[in-house]
């Protein structure tokens, strides 16, 4: 059973404060008056003139952040369909992102294949669609973002026993 709650309006202090303080030097805030909270399960943005996007969100009553890192590369194969980890929408190769994350010690990183703008919650409600025809899937809406919940756990349930 997922334990990550549908997303409150945060403020940049309640944000900065889910990061590690390594983490906060290099953290670029989105325009926090434009987020449509309603439909958020976790908050994703890529952070401006970087290689690095974040994701926060609300975990066992607590906020956690996660940044990413990300090659801004070309793709080799943009006709190549690829499905994200997290909400399993498939998209073109150029609509997933690899993104990795370090631990905490900055020893050993992780990484997963996400939608590369980081709008799972929306692909997941059908607010919006990827530029690849979307696979019908035989569970309802309501599983769908369970099972989002979940992935966002276990990928930091995951990253934090690792």
């Amino acid at each position: 059973m997922s334990e990550v709650r549908l997303m409150t309006p945060l403020t940049g202090s309640e944000i900065r404060a889910s990061f590690s303080r390594r983490e906060q030097r290099d953290l670029k805030l989105p325009n926090l008056t434009a987020v449509d909270w309603s439909n958020l399960d976790f908050l994703g943005w890529r952070g401006p003139g970087t290689e690095l996007a974040f994701v926060v969100f609300d975990w066992k009553e607590s906020l956690k952040g996660i940044t990413f890192r990300y090659n801004k590369g070309g793709t080799s194969n943009q006709r190549m369909t690829m499905m994200c980890s997290w909400c399993k929408t498939l998209q073109s190769r150029d609509g997933i992102q690899l993104y990795t994350t370090l631990k905490s010690d900055g020893n050993k990183s992780m990484g997963d294949y996400l939608c590369r703008d980081l709008q799972c919650s929306l692909y997941v409600r059908g607010i919006d669609l990827p530029a690849t025809a979307r696979m019908p899937e035989s569970i309802s809406v309501d599983k769908r973002i369970e099972r989002l919940r979940e992935n966002v756990q276990t990928f930091y349930d995951r990253l934090a026993s690792f």
